[in-house]
């Protein structure tokens, strides 16, 4: 039996969760018993369980230490992570972590979680769903990153445009520094500001101090071949 603060905290976490596949309730309330608030600071180095965005978004970078030739992955609202550590102990890359947008972050503990894969096998449709999303992510950043700067640079706008679950429609906004921003791309400032100068001249974007505001949505993913979205579509219409 939970205690009382325990069901309750229970019951506000399921309004909130979305889960990366159908799960029995009972495996879905299991799960939730097992949850708890994480903050961003407690991320660095292996990872303590399974992490699910609640609000917010963070990049994920895979990269050397000073961030000057980085990868970032992004993960906002709903998005789960982390399924790479369990039952992979030798597993330890470097990654860091940061909030692109205030985030409200809760764990599943690597030890119950790998207890509850032994009583119930759910628990692996549920992790191989939650390694199905990253990787395609993980796919389509690494695949764009062959091609043009400038598809690499929209692609992250269009990531960045969907994890803004408070955007007004009529009028996108992306609130984000060209430094954050530069360092998700995984370029430098100069030459992002190239690349954001040639779309604000064709009328794709405009820029403000730590915002940039889309203009025509569809002419900029218009910019884009389908290979650029094969893997993950941030924007569907």
């Amino acid at each position: 039996m939970y205690s009382r603060n325990k069901v309750e905290w229970m019951s506000k976490l399921a309004m909130d969760i979305e889960w990366p596949c159908t799960l029995q309730p009972s495996t879905q309330e299991r799960l939730l018993a097992m949850a708890k608030p994480i903050g961003i600071r407690d991320l660095e180095g292996t990872l303590p369980g399974i992490i699910y965005v609640r609000s917010g978004c963070l990049a994920c970078y895979a990269s050397n230490v000073t961030l000057d030739n980085s990868i970032g992955l992004l993960c906002g609202t709903g998005n789960w992570f982390g399924s790479q550590f369990i039952q992979n102990y030798g597993y330890s890359p470097q990654v860091m972590y940061e909030s692109i947008r205030s985030t409200r972050l809760i764990y599943l503990p690597t030890v119950e979680i790998e207890r509850f894969s032994l009583e119930n096998t759910e628990v692996y449709k549920f992790l191989f769903f939650i390694s199905q999303h990253m990787g395609r992510l993980s796919l389509q950043m690494g695949s764009n990153s062959l091609h043009s700067l400038t598809s690499r640079i929209i692609y992250v706008l269009l990531e960045l445009l969907a994890k803004s679950s408070d955007n007004n429609k009529s009028s996108p906004t992306i609130k984000i520094t060209q430094q954050k921003l530069s360092q998700i791309v995984g370029v430098s400032r100069p030459r992002l500001n190239e690349v954001l100068q040639d779309l604000v001249t064709s009328g794709d974007i405009s820029l403000g101090r730590g915002v940039i505001k889309i203009n025509d949505l569809n002419e900029l993913k218009n910019r884009l071949h389908e290979f650029h979205l094969m893997f993950n579509d941030p924007i569907k219409n």
